[in-house]
């Protein structure tokens, strides 16, 4: 686990991408036709807060950070493969001081986009 003091936070179970290349293979959608499969869906709404980082960091109402879950809904249904979406379950208290870092760390940008946007 992650220590509140490290400098950059890691996500996910560590070495497990690398554990599995052995049995990876590359795929097109098309393979998984008629397949019901799950998103995450919280990394699809993270990347979407960068085409609304300044919208949200003002408090404006935006619904924009939705977009990249959309389009890959869209991408899977046209080729025929039923998505759904998977949010992850409350805290894990075994992940407890990683959270705190990453909310100080958000904390700390959202400040320093404040100052941005100030000046």
């Amino acid at each position: 686990a992650a220590r509140a003091s490290d400098t950059q936070l890691q996500m996910g179970v560590q070495g497990l991408l690398k554990a599995l290349s052995d049995v990876q293979r590359e795929v097109h959608v098309s393979e998984y036709r008629g397949a019901c499969i799950g998103l995450d869906a919280h990394c699809f709404l993270h990347k979407g807060k960068y085409l609304c980082a300044e919208a949200l960091l003002r408090g404006q109402p935006t619904t924009a950070y939705l977009q990249p879950l959309l389009d890959v809904v869209s991408t899977l249904r046209t080729q025929g493969v039923e998505p759904f979406a998977v949010f992850d379950g409350g805290p894990l208290p075994v992940k407890r001081l990683t959270e705190q870092a990453r909310h100080r760390a958000r904390e700390v940008a959202q400040w320093r986009g404040g100052g941005v946007l100030r000046a």
